[in-house]
């Protein structure tokens, strides 16, 4: 009967085989271990469960003694079981509409939604819960009493006597023939151990050799308690209990054992590791470190050491450590591994990926070490190699977490989204407390636009690593995205505190506006004092976040300029970051915007659409980025004579042929058609036709983490014409004048600079540059004013300048912590010639002109922290600005950057400041300096100030803007055009997030300044207002708006430097609203300026933003 029995059973399997052979699998086993087993509805035996195997409805599966298994569900539903545990599936599909009821008759299951709770049943023998939540544990006992524990969400628990609503941080207890009730208490995750990093060996004890886990464990018990036990016994020992989740236990197995064996270091190693497994790494530190110390040739002990060093942030400690094993045992292969790592994660990827092929080399069969050399070629863009490596780690041990996490980074580099969250869900769920893991799922989650699954993953990256930056520096990239500017504030705090743990840059996707950098929501919100010290204080000179995000803070146009060029040559694929959402990782894609912008005042209107496509491609052997842009302006006149026509395009490319070198090219021209003034009218008409053209090239070359090359070249080109004639209209007749000016502009550079972190406390930064302009220029125009028509006499003018600079530098950074100075001197040599020549009709007048500024430049300057909050900033130093529109230079010392709106090419600057900052609160932040700048620049006698031009190259296109940014309170109006002058500006600034979305902020500036050029003393320095308060406000409603007020007070100025054009005290004041649909592809500001200006006229515009 028994026989006939199992012969009809294996008769129902085989009829319902072929329908479970065409139909999806509900679900699949991701890891066993230990021991678990599966079995159809209908059969009576278990087989044994393996990883990759499906399962389907109706499946039952169990673990057995010291077993566990995990699961993952179609709908993407984890599930881990733990020993003994007894669970089957009931139904289980794939949907938004899809249902999925699991039963767990016995054990203990820890499950995870991020889908679709509101379809997920779990059914007990006591009662059943109905999930809303997306975090929880059910346990049942075996007379079938349930305790249910929510770790987020709710969830509903009910039998047929009653309900209870379970909510995050509770427990609920259902009893047979009882109604569920709720617990006093408050229950955490941490209190749950599902530990899958410890691996249990019973090899490596003589006494249970040959026996499975739970007969050794069983044995190592007894034994224990015998004299003369070995101390392999109680590292075993200790290894069942931390594997059991028991880490407390496991802990006092191991003091038991250092007791009995005090010289053993492979006791105090494992300690130290247990205690790296409970998140207590200052603790783990201390006990390798003592380890080390009490046994210097213990093996066990360096690599404890190296691995509890590199948790904390102390790479050079831990890179000691490692090399340290290597010495004592050249031919085991867990040193070679450890460097690799440390190596791979500070983005010394070549000597990274070089070690882990001698550690694999040394030992082929140890899967962890594939997985992360598959991790470091990815980083490396070597994407074939990678993926091998991640096979090759699977294939030997499928329930590997680290080679399923490497997998999905992967997968997220080359566009797979959903092949991403799949292995990382995978990686996560074989083990929870893997921290890499929930931070890339998350990134995998915001690219599949879901936001809110993203942000938990990130919360619980920062509870399994607590120092680790990279999830609140990515959890305020996304609320920046979202338009949350005060929880991405936040964020960004949580993550300045955490700078100095910032493994690698490489893991940061950043975009063209720096956006990965943590002052970047401080600035959002309008807060610039605040913004500035927080992207100072976490200022890394090879970032690229650091510069284009510091590019957005300076007021002026050079040092703007100069980091926006840093920052691409560093992030080349920056600009082919999404136009809609943070990658948050590089990520492939191709994006395009189409914008319209229209503007209106009294005195002209303004229609300009603008194209821009964009992307990033990681489908070759070399990632690059491209962005081009079309622009066409057209201003018609109202009150005023101006009618422009222009087209603009820029091209920019970025690559990356190795991990090592990234390559830049700029390319823009601007063609521009204006008229000046009412033709065939009294006055002056004027007609300007021409173009434009920039083009830079540049490199950086990072051999290591610690030492980074920039280089680049530059050229422009101008050519433009500008015809006048002057009219007067008589009765019966008219008179007139022509001239034509003609220039053509020719401009080089170049740029060297080098910077090597030589120790943490200790940076050096060197460079050479050199520019050279060439400016023809001639002008021919009639003696005087003639009849319509006449010939007359002409006079005409030849002249070319010829501005050239030489220059070197260097610069070095002592210190760390409370305390970093910064002390350089540079060299210049300036050199500017002038060849004249007058032709007029009774003669030529030649003349010639010049001008050599030539010596040295000190700098020097320091950052002090004497208590938690407060900054101390002071720098002086004297710079001549060069002919070049940017300089590869670092522009700020000790945090303080160039003046640079006061001075032109040739001009000498003496700058010297003092600043205090206090960051109050988590909400409020005071700033207070003191400036003295001496400029000088250069002089003709012929025609006054010298090399007054303008930067019109606008490498800032690049920014692919959508939403304008608060204004700068420290921009001029305009560009001061003067001699030589000393200005003194005293500053105080109170920025304050006010909560409810809004953020404010107050700075008042007063300056004394002085002219001090002969023609001119005691003058004032043109549009520098002795006082000038700015006060901005800005809100986040939610919904995607945005909108910033600003409005700025400034006493009487003079807009010449004869002071002979007053400019009178007033408001100015402007408006931004910015709107966007929750999936940002429109995007709608309208804004107004000039407001209140009484000697403008105010501007009212519209910009409407279609992304796809």
């Amino acid at each position: 009967m028994t026989n006939l029995i199992r012969w009809m059973g294996a008769c129902a399997a085989l009829a319902v085989a072929p329908a479970f052979a065409q139909a999806p699998a509900a679900a699949e086993i991701v890891s066993v271990e230990g021991k678990g087993e599966y079995r159809e509805a209908a059969q009576a035996s278990w087989n044994a469960a393996k990883t990759k195997q499906g399962l389907f409805p109706s499946n039952f599966v169990r673990t057995l003694d010291l077993s566990r298994m995990a699961i993952l569900f179609a709908d993407r539903t984890q599930m881990r079981l733990a020993p003994n545990s007894l669970l089957q599936i009931k139904e289980a599909g794939k949907g938004p509409d899809a249902k999925t009821t699991v039963n767990l008759n016995a054990g203990r299951s820890w499950m995870q939604s991020k889908s679709a709770p509101q379809n997920l049943r779990v059914e007990t023998p006591t009662a059943v819960a109905a999930i809303r939540g997306t975090d929880w544990e059910m346990a049942v006992e075996p007379d079938g009493r349930s305790t249910l524990s929510v770790f987020s969400g709710e969830v509903d628990l009910s039998n047929e006597f009653g309900s209870v609503n379970v909510r995050r941080g509770e427990q609920a207890v259902a009893e047979k023939g009882k109604a569920p009730v709720k617990l006093q208490v408050v229950v955490s995750r941490d209190r749950i151990q599902w530990v899958s990093s410890v691996t249990v060996d019973p090899e490596r004890y003589a006494g249970t050799r040959g026996l499975d886990l739970p007969a050794a464990y069983a044995k190592v018990q007894r034994d224990i308690e015998q004299p003369g036990t070995p101390p392999e016994a109680f590292l075993l020992y200790a290894d069942f209990e931390a594997y059991r989740g028991d880490l407390g236990r496991a802990e006092r197995v191991l003091q038991a054992g250092l007791g009995k064996f005090p010289g053993d270091a492979r006791l105090a190693a494992a300690s130290a590791r247990l205690a790296m497994l409970a998140g207590e790494g200052p603790k783990a530190l201390a006990l390798a470190r003592q380890a080390v110390q009490s046994a210097p040739s213990s093996v066990e002990a360096a690599l404890a050491l190296g691995d509890a060093a590199r948790l904390e942030g102390l790479a050079r400690e831990s890179a000691d450590a490692y090399q340290r094993a290597i010495d004592l045992a050249v031919g085991d292969a867990r040193g070679w591994h450890g460097l690799g790592v440390l190596e791979a994660e500070r983005d010394n990827l070549r000597r990274g990926r070089s070690l882990l092929a001698k550690a694999i080399t040394l030992d082929p069969n140890r899967a962890e070490t594939y997985s992360e050399s598959g991790t470091a070629a990815t980083s490396a863009a070597a994407y074939a190699e990678a993926r091998s490596a991640f096979d090759r780690a699977l294939a030997m041990q499928p329930e590997n977490y680290v080679a399923w996490t490497g997998q999905g980074i992967l997968e997220l580099r080359t566009g797979n989204v959903d092949a991403a969250i799949e292995a990382l869900l995978k990686a996560t769920l074989i083990e929870p407390r893997y921290s890499r893991g929930h931070v890339y799922l998350a990134v995998a989650y915001y690219q599949a636009e879901r936001k809110g699954p993203a942000l938990d993953e990130l919360k619980r990256a920062a509870e399994t690593d607590p120092n680790d930056p990279l999830p609140h520096i990515l959890a305020a990239q996304i609320r920046i995205d979202a338009i949350e500017p005060a929880a991405a504030a936040a964020e960004a705090g949580e993550a300045l505190k955490r700078i100095p743990y910032l493994k690698s840059l490489d893991a940061i996707g950043d975009n063209q506006k720096g956006i990965a950098n943590v002052g970047s929501a401080l600035a959002f919100m309008g807060l610039e004092d605040w913004s500035r010290g927080a992207a100072h204080d976490s200022y890394i000179p090879f970032w690229g976040a650091s510069h284009l995000f510091l590019a957005d803070r300076y007021p002026g146009a050079f040092d703007r300029r100069s980091e926006l060029m840093q920052g691409f040559l560093s992030e080349p694929l920056s600009f082919g970051a999404s136009n809609r959402f943070q990658a948050l990782v590089p990520a492939p894609g191709h994006h395009a915007t189409a914008s319209l912008r229209v503007n209106q005042s009294d005195d002209v209107s303004l229609v300009e659409p603008v194209l821009t496509a964009n992307g990033l491609s990681t489908a070759g052997s070399m990632p690059f980025s491209y962005f081009v842009e079309g622009i066409g302006t057209r201003i018609e006149p109202g009150n005023t004579d101006f009618d422009a026509t222009a087209k603009t395009f820029t091209v920019a490319l970025g690559a990356k042929p190795t991990s090592e070198l990234s390559l830049f090219l700029y390319a823009n021209r601007l063609d521009a058609d204006v008229e000046l003034g009412k033709r065939d009218a009294t006055g002056e008409f004027g007609k300007i036709d021409g173009y434009a053209s920039r083009i830079d090239i540049g490199a950086r070359y990072s051999p290591s983490a610690n030492v980074a090359w920039w280089v680049k070249a530059g050229a422009g080109k101008e050519d433009s014409d500008y015809d006048t004639r002057g009219f007067v209209e008589l009765p019966g007749q008219a008179l007139e004048r022509l001239s034509a000016f003609k220039t053509k502009p020719e401009a080089r550079d170049a740029a060297l600079r080098q910077t090597w972190r030589v120790r943490d406390a200790m940076e050096i930064t060197w460079g050479a540059e050199y520019s050279r302009r060439e400016e023809p220029k001639t002008l021919v125009r009639d003696t005087g004013l003639h009849f319509v028509g006449a010939t007359v006499p002409q006079e005409s003018l030849d002249q070319t300048d010829i501005d050239r600079m030489k220059s070197v530098y260097a610069i070095g950074r002592f210190g760390k912590g409370a305390f970093v100075a910064d002390i350089g001197l540079g060299w210049r040599d300036y050199t500017k010639d002038r060849d004249i020549l007058v032709m007029q009709p009774q003669g030529n007048t030649p003349f010639e002109e010049h001008y050599k500024v030539r010596g040295t430049d000190p700098m020097g300057g320091f950052v002090w922290k004497p208590f938690d909050g407060q900054t101390l900033r002071a720098a002086c130093r004297r710079w001549v600005r060069p002919v070049a529109l940017d300089t590869l230079m670092p522009v700020a010392i000790a945090g303080i950057p160039l003046e640079d709106q006061l001075v032109f090419a040739g001009g000498t600057l003496r700058q010297c400041r003092a600043q205090w900052e206090w960051a109050i609160s988590e909400r409020s932040f005071f700033n207070a300096h003191y400036e003295e700048s001496r400029i000088q620049n250069l002089v003709s006698p012929l025609d006054g100030i010298l090399n007054t031009r303008t930067d019109i190259t606008n490498l800032d296109r690049l920014r692919n803007r959508v939403l304008t940014p608060p204004g700068r309170p420290d921009e001029l109006e305009d560009t001061p055009v003067y001699a030589e002058g000393l200005a003194k500006r005293t500053h105080a600034a109170y920025e304050r997030i006010l909560g409810a979305g809004f953020a404010a902020r107050a700075h008042y500036t007063y300056t004394d300044s002085e002219n001090t050029d002969p023609l001119f003393p005691g003058r004032k320095i043109p549009w520098l207002a002795r006082h000038h308060a700015d006060l901005g406000l800005t809100w986040a409603p939610g919904r995607h708006i945005f909108v910033t007020l600003q409005a700025a007070w400034r006493s009487q100025r003079y807009s010449d430097e004869a002071n002979f054009v007053p400019v009178p005290q007033g408001w100015d004041a402007r408006f931004n609203v910015f709107m966007e649909s929750p999936d940002k592809r429109w995007a709608v500001e309208v804004y107004g300026f000039n407001l209140a200006k009484k000697e403008q006229s105010d501007v009212f515009g519209a910009v409407a933003s279609w992304r796809f």
